[in-house]
């Protein structure tokens, strides 16, 4: 607003010269009355108000366009305010934007971290339980290979004890000898 202000005139001094203006005029209109005629007294006064009247012009001109350069001014900054409030408005936009998908990728990648580890897991829970029902499956074949030796053992057993009547022995399971393959 500084820059403006030589170019604004002071009003109070512009109305102090046109309210001394006509008294300028009628002081002066003495002296002039002796050496002119009242038309050219007329003439006089004509030109003093007009010359006052392009003055007045010239100051509300001046005045005028102070104001239009003031305003345009004031116009200029508000633009640029504008302007940078935009920017940044759009830099933080674009910020949020670049942190939403950095999120975006970072939740992306740690949810397929979390489907490869359930996948791994999910493998390993089923080899687990194929070893453990394939160890079952042995172990049940053991088993029933274990029950039919005991079986025929026990048959054995009981043969030999009705191949000898007359043995007073008893034949328990841990002396039968086992068939094995």
């Amino acid at each position: 607003q500084n820059h403006i202000e030589p170019m604004l005139f002071d009003i109070k001094e512009v109305a102090a010269q046109e309210a001394a203006a006509p008294q300028a005029m009628v002081s002066a209109a003495p002296q002039a009355a002796r050496s002119f005629t009242p038309q050219e007294q007329h003439e006089v006064f004509r030109a003093n108000r007009a010359q006052f009247a392009e003055g007045r012009e010239s100051i509300r001109r001046a005045n005028s366009e102070g104001f239009q350069t003031y305003m345009q001014t004031e116009i200029t900054r508000d633009n640029l305010e504008a302007a940078t409030q935009e920017s940044i408005r759009q830099e933080e936009a674009a910020r949020e934007e670049r942190i939403r998908q950095e999120d975006a990728a970072r939740e992306a990648a740690r949810e397929e971290r979390l489907r490869q580890d359930r996948a791994a897991n999910a493998e390993q829970r089923q080899k687990s339980q194929a070893m453990r029902a394939q160890a079952f499956q042995s172990l049940m074949n053991s088993n029933v290979e274990v029950q039919h030796n005991e079986i025929l053992a026990i048959q054995n057993g009981v043969d030999q004890l009705n191949f000898n009547p007359n043995s007073q022995q008893r034949v328990g399971l841990s002396q039968l000898p086992l068939e094995r393959d």
